[in-house]
């Protein structure tokens, strides 16, 4: 007696398993297209404080890269990201020119205003699909603590401030350190192309001894420098 072996209806299933999912290359999927780096532009956004010191008055914010990056010691070269906060008529309240991001096509990871952070905060993994969760550590050690856990998931596509289908990321990371301990939240949506359309920034205490305080800021228009 002769065995047929029928692979169709494997390779069938298969097929279908990967329709929807990240192994399919014409899924519905991004990589390091919805945070380009371009120097010559200017992003300017729109501020909503809902009880942060940091934001106390600030209208307006704009964000522009140098145009040379910086090589640390693990080879990695950083992008310098400048910062500035307005009041509604204008004024300078405060700035940072020393905000340090790195991207590839693995993800985009911010160091913060250090160049040697120990684990650099990565705020998207590469290739971005609807349901995609990563973990990690952030930030550094730190004697008596421990590094910063954190979770992050890709929560959907969302329409934002006239932009399509944004990728809405969720990224939260936890600090604990003696008797306090704290929750920060960012929400943030990405437009190929284009980059951080909108961000929800908040911090919440572990224990519910403070009300929790944050920001959202709005992508009102983008200005060639």
């Amino acid at each position: 007696m002769k065995i047929k072996i029928i692979f169709f209806p494997i390779i069938f299933v298969l097929f279908l398993l990967s329709c929807s999912g990240p192994y399919n290359p014409f899924s519905d999927s991004a990589g390091k297209e919805v945070m380009p780096v371009d120097p010559k532009k200017i992003y300017v956004y729109s501020v909503f404080n809902n009880g942060t010191s940091t934001y106390y008055n600030v209208a307006k914010l704009e964000y522009f890269y140098n145009e040379d990056q910086i090589e640390i010691d693990t080879g990695d070269k950083l992008w310098v990201l400048n910062k500035y906060a307005y009041d509604s008529i204008g004024n300078i309240l405060w700035y940072y020119d020393n905000i340090y991001y790195s991207i590839n096509n693995f993800g985009f990871f911010s160091y913060g205003t250090s160049l040697f952070t120990e684990y650099p905060i990565k705020f998207l993994d590469f290739p971005l699909y609807v349901g995609k969760k990563w973990e990690g550590h952030s930030g550094n050690y730190y004697f008596f603590s421990s590094y910063d856990t954190l979770v992050a998931s890709v929560e959907g596509r969302e329409d934002v401030n006239g932009y399509d289908g944004c990728w809405k990321v969720k990224v939260k990371f936890f600090e604990r350190e003696f008797y306090y301990g704290y929750v920060y939240e960012f929400i943030r949506w990405y437009k190929e192309g284009i980059g951080m359309v909108k961000d929800s920034e908040y911090i919440y205490d572990v224990y519910g001894t403070y009300t929790p305080v944050g920001v959202v800021i709005n992508l009102d228009t983008i200005i060639e420098r």
